[in-house]
C-alpha cells in the first residue's frame, strides 16, 4: 500500500509540470525568419494553464554558430514585460538543440531558406508567471557565437504577431510550457486505477481486521467460560 502511494504521489507531481501550455505550431525552418537585434517581435498566446515556467522557440543563426543570448519578456501587450523579463543565456537553464544546418533539405524545404543559416531548438526555463488568454511573449537583443543577429522563425501560426519596425507580422515558431490546471487523459486513468486499487486495499485490510477482533474475542470468551 506504501509503494501505491509513492506511486500517486509521483503521478500528481510529475503531472503538474512539462505540459505545453500553448502551441503556435511546428516549426517551418524554410520560409523566413525576423532578426532579434535592436528589434523585437512580440506573439500573443492563449495558454491552457495559468502557470508558466518556461517556453521553447525555433531560431536561426549563422552557419557553424550557436545562438548565444537574447532577452525575453512576458506582458499583457505587445512589446510588454509587465508579468516578466530576463536575459535568457544559453547553458543557464536554456538549452539548444539543433534542427538542420544551412542548405539541407528540411520540412520538405531548404533548411535557412538556403540563405546561409542553422537553426536551434531553443528550450528556457522561467520563474513562476501568472499568465492568461491574450498575454504576449516578446523576444530581441539577441546574438550568437559569431557575433552576429539570429532570428526567430516564422510559421504563421494562429497566434497574432508584431514587429517592432513594421507593426503587424506573420507569428512564429513558440511553445509555452508550465503548469496546466487539466490532467491528461493518461494522467487521470492511472490515478482512477491507483484510487481503486486503493480503496479495495483498504477494504480488504478492514476486513481481515474484523475477522481478527472477532477470532480475538471469541477466544477471551472461551477463556472465561472455562
Amino acid at each position: 500500500m506504501k509503494r501505491l502511494f509513492v506511486v500517486l504521489s509521483l503521478c500528481l507531481a510529475s503531472s503538474a509540470y512539462a505540459n505545453v501550455l500553448y502551441s503556435n505550431g511546428p516549426v517551418d525552418g524554410t520560409t523566413g525568419a525576423y532578426f532579434l537585434d535592436f528589434r523585437t517581435v512580440s506573439d500573443q498566446f492563449n495558454p491552457s494553464g495559468s502557470t508558466m515556467t518556461g517556453f521553447d522557440i525555433a531560431l536561426w543563426v549563422s552557419p557553424g554558430s550557436v545562438p548565444v543570448q537574447f532577452d525575453w519578456r512576458v506582458g499583457t501587450l505587445p512589446f510588454d514585460g509587465s508579468l516578466g523579463s530576463a536575459t535568457a543565456i544559453i547553458g543557464r537553464g536554456v538549452t539548444a538543440s539543433l534542427l538542420c544546418t544551412s542548405g539541407s533539405s528540411y520540412n520538405g524545404g531548404i533548411c535557412g531558406r538556403n540563405n546561409g543559416f542553422d537553426i536551434y531548438w531553443v528550450s528556457v526555463t522561467t520563474s513562476a508567471i501568472t499568465v492568461g488568454n491574450g498575454d504576449w511573449l516578446t523576444l530581441g537583443n539577441g546574438g550568437d557565437s559569431s557575433g552576429l543577429g539570429i532570428a526567430w522563425d516564422v510559421n504563421s501560426g494562429p497566434s497574432p504577431a508584431a514587429y517592432s519596425s513594421n507593426g503587424a507580422i506573420p507569428s512564429e515558431s513558440f511553445d509555452i510550457t508550465g503548469q496546466s490546471a487539466v490532467l491528461e487523459p493518461g494522467t487521470s486513468m492511472l490515478l482512477a486505477g491507483g484510487f481503486l486499487g486503493l480503496a479495495a486495499l483498504l477494504r480488504r485490510k478492514r476486513i481481515a481486521m474484523r475477522a481478527s477482533n472477532r477470532s480475538s474475542q471469541r477466544c477471551i470468551s472461551e477463556t472465561v467460560h472455562y
